[in-house]
């Protein structure tokens, strides 16, 4: 038997419709298509343009479907066991209908209502804005994290040009433009009274997991005070001339290397390291 129903000629279904079919009825002769539905077997339905070509189908156990098995929400991939409303909105069996607006069981928001949540209470965020999916579940793509900003100063000699490793050891890279290089161990710290600071110029950025390797010299991107084989410090801070992070070796400590092992913020400065500038430390 035909198992076939074609749309007649001139058929349209308005924006946001529905529209119901039913099994044809040979005594009544009234109805749609010609096949049924079965109650207890795997059932395949499938929608078709006029090409041929399937636009839609849904693959089932009609046990499933004995009562009604609909999409929740209205055109969403989930299937499930709903009330039967034909040419309404879909509701689920426990009479919740996503996209309504109320927050029903089962569904974490719904529209607006987003249980007064934001994306701070339901992942590792700390702005952004919190939204709702179509199937009524948070929806975390407009939230943000606050990349932590981990800069340390990580390896340090005092021979030849006296070079200063910075590492950034966080998973995002960092603008330090700016930000400032010294020796000088005054508290509070006075940049107008440092003669030899080095001012990070303009676009000086860190890539993720990267190192900065400053050396003595003239040149803009070079630091102007020397490091004393006799023990000195070096400090680093931020544009708002806040501390960074600071570095103090003893005598004959950083003739080779004095260095951070590990690399980063946990890392415990280590005399006589092997000079890695440029790369990971090595004892």
């Amino acid at each position: 038997a035909d198992k076939t129903y074609t749309f007649p000629p001139g058929t349209k279904l308005a924006a946001g419709a529905w529209m119901v079919l039913l099994e044809y009825d040979d005594v009544a002769m009234s109805g749609d298509f010609p096949f049924g539905i079965s109650s207890s077997n795997d059932e395949t339905i499938s929608l078709a343009d006029g090409r041929g070509v399937i636009a839609d189908a849904i693959t089932f156990n009609g046990a499933l479907a004995e009562v009604s098995y609909c999409r929740i929400a209205d055109g969403d991939e989930n299937w499930q066991g709903c009330l039967q409303t034909p040419g309404e909105a879909n509701k689920a069996e426990g009479g919740e209908t996503c996209g309504d607006g109320t927050i029903d069981p089962g569904e974490e928001c719904d529209g607006d209502a987003l249980d007064d949540k934001t994306c701070a209470d339901v992942g590792d965020f700390d702005g952004g804005a919190l939204a709702c999916s179509d199937a009524c579940a948070f929806d975390t793509s407009g939230c943000t994290k606050t990349q932590e900003i981990v800069v340390v100063l990580n390896e340090i000699s005092s021979s030849d040009v006296d070079p200063i490793e910075i590492h950034n050891a966080g998973d995002a890279e960092v603008d330090i433009s700016g930000w400032l290089l010294t020796d000088d161990t005054s508290d509070p710290y006075d940049p107008d009274a440092d003669a030899e600071e080095l001012v990070f110029p303009g676009g000086t950025v860190i890539p993720a997991g990267g190192f900065l390797v400053v050396n003595k010299g003239t040149n803009p991107d070079e630091h102007p005070f020397g490091l004393a084989a006799a023990g000195d410090s070096v400090r680093l801070f931020d544009a708002d001339l806040v501390e960074v992070d600071a570095a103090t070796y003893g005598d004959q400590e950083a003739v080779t290397s004095y260095c951070r092992l590990p690399d980063g913020p946990d890392g415990t400065w280590t005399v006589d390291c092997t000079a890695t500038f440029g790369a990971s430390n090595k004892g």
